[in-house]
């Protein structure tokens, strides 16, 4: 998302689907959570979505390992 912003999308298989958008909302420090349809949608510096433990160390793309762009 630029300057050391990420975002990612966990999917829920079998949930109902959400309609419309909803706006973010705090979910742990430095991350922010967005319903959107069947995934929920977080974002945040790798730093807040490693400690909130939704992306594992080293997930990141651009790091060794991983390709630039996800």
């Amino acid at each position: 998302m630029g300057d050391g912003i990420f975002s990612a999308s966990i999917s829920f298989p079998g949930r109902e689907r959400q309609y419309g958008l909803s706006d973010w909302e705090y979910f742990a420090p430095g991350v922010q959570r967005r319903p959107s349809y069947w995934t929920d949608d977080f974002m945040g510096t790798a730093d807040a979505l490693i400690a909130s433990g939704l992306v594992p160390v080293g997930h990141f793309p651009g790091l060794p390992g991983m390709r630039k762009q996800q």
